[in-house]
């Protein structure tokens, strides 16, 4: 629990900054002072900002997941989670999509991230040890279309509704994908 806190106070200091600063000019250093803690004590739980960054979005996605396969929430309810992660750090994180890039892009690596545990629930779903190249694709080109989606209507100031946004995330998804997900 100590951990978390202290990981809490290092992404809680990261928000505070990215308020008025964007993420690729903000350093761990200004983070950890911002928080009263050591650049040391940062490095002893993150390898770098980025990962730092990404960190409360791992931990929301592993939370729905496990919802969503417990039955808690089915792939609607996973959605309208995912959404409500997004809308209440929406400033941040539309600095975290224009002001991280390459191989530390917030965009390409929540994209990895989501489309890991969705293949992974596929495999499980599907009782195989790997997924076939097509259904790759289709997780790849689904989260990218989810992502981009939801970073146009943040950015947009939310111009539709919640739930006509969940219709949206719902209808592109590929229907060899939506057997799976949403039966």
């Amino acid at each position: 629990m100590k951990n978390e806190t202290t990981k809490l106070r290092f992404v809680n200091s990261l928000y505070e900054l990215a308020k008025t600063t964007p993420i690729d000019k903000i350093t761990v250093k200004q983070i950890s002072e911002n928080c009263g803690l050591t650049s040391q004590t940062f490095y002893n739980h993150f390898p770098d900002k980025f990962e730092l960054t990404l960190w409360a979005y791992k931990c929301r996605v592993d939370k729905l997941f496990e919802e969503y396969r417990d039955g808690e929430i089915d792939w609607h309810g996973f959605l309208v989670g995912f959404i409500k992660g997004y809308e209440s750090n929406s400033k941040f994180i539309m600095n975290a999509f224009k002001n991280t890039h390459g191989a530390d892009s917030y965009l390409t690596k929540s994209a990895a991230y989501l489309s890991d545990h969705m293949k992974k629930e596929i495999i499980f779903y599907k009782g195989k040890d790997a997924l076939d190249s097509e259904l790759e694709y289709l997780v790849h080109g689904y989260v990218c279309a989810v992502l981009n989606i939801i970073a146009m209507w943040i950015d947009s100031n939310k111009s539709i509704e919640e739930d006509v946004m969940v219709g949206i995330l719902s209808d592109v998804m590929p229907p060899k994908l939506s057997c799976i997900f949403a039966p």
